[in-house]
């Protein structure tokens, strides 16, 4: 029999072949034992109003820097989630509706299938483009893969581009420096 995660499940179990140890009030008092921090640590959680402030507490201090450096500042942090997050949304979009115009299929349509539910899939119906044209259901869903595939190449090369721009703050993103 292969090796339980825990000792202690090892031994409920072994505890559960034995014969002398199969009295409820044995197992009972072993599983007692076992979850009985987890069970005080939720009783303290719901009777106890002073344990969220101290959990609170415990946070801030493990949160708060003191003076000098740190590994991310508010600086870091817009360019992440605001100015590099939006330039990375917007062209992996750009990408993924390039690809399907690529297709024949302008965005203007692309919406207009999505509403109908039943297009971009391997047996999907044919759909007719804005131009007049009409694309199958199989080219449909290559047009799609094609497309999905495109969007998170786009995203992975803009993060590359955006690492050798963050480790190059002030002069050009070329040279040795961005391989050490």
């Amino acid at each position: 029999m292969s090796r339980l995660v825990d000792d202690d499940a090892e031994m409920l179990l072994s505890d559960l072949h034995a014969p002398e140890a199969a009295h409820p009030s044995v197992l009972e008092a072993r599983l007692r034992n076992k979850y009985l921090k987890h069970l005080t640590e939720v009783r303290l959680m719901v009777t106890q109003p002073g344990y969220w402030r101290a959990q609170y507490r415990a946070w801030r201090d493990i949160a708060t820097v003191g003076k000098g450096e740190r590994l991310v500042d508010a600086e870091v942090m817009s360019w992440a989630y605001l100015e590099g997050g939006i330039i990375q949304c917007l062209g992996g979009l750009l990408t993924f509706f390039v690809v399907l115009y690529s297709f024949g299929i302008t965005p203007s349509d692309a919406v207009r299938a999505q509403k109908g539910k039943n297009y971009f899939l391997p047996h999907g119906p044919d759909l007719t483009v804005g131009d007049g044209s009409i694309v199958g259901g199989p080219m449909q869903y290559e047009a799609l893969k094609e497309a999905q595939s495109s969007f998170y190449l786009s995203i992975l090369l803009i993060q590359i581009w955006n690492l050798f721009a963050c480790k190059a703050r002030i002069r050009l993103p070329f040279g040795r420096f961005i391989v050490e």
